[in-house]
């Protein structure tokens, strides 16, 4: 199953337009910084939280194995990077 995602365009921490991509894997999983605040999250985000739910699905099995997998190393590469 596939998920239909849309790109984030404003940090949703502090509202500001200006990011960094920090990370991009495979399986398409990519994460940016903010210039302002700093925050790291998601570049892409589903565009309905409930077709995830609609499917019988919870955590990261509905992106697929290839970005289960690759979500599984940002956590420690955003920590190992830190801020710029």
């Amino acid at each position: 199953m596939s998920v239909e995602t849309k790109p984030v365009q404003s940090c949703p921490a502090c509202g500001s337009p200006e990011a960094k991509s920090v990370l991009r894997r495979a399986g398409g999983i990519a994460m940016a910084r903010c210039q302002r605040c700093r925050s790291t999250y998601l570049e892409r985000i589903p565009v309905s939280v409930a077709e995830l739910y609609a499917h019988g699905c919870s955590g990261l099995s509905i992106l697929g194995d290839s970005a289960s997998e690759s979500l599984s190393g940002i956590l420690p590469l955003a920590h190992e990077h830190g801020p710029e």
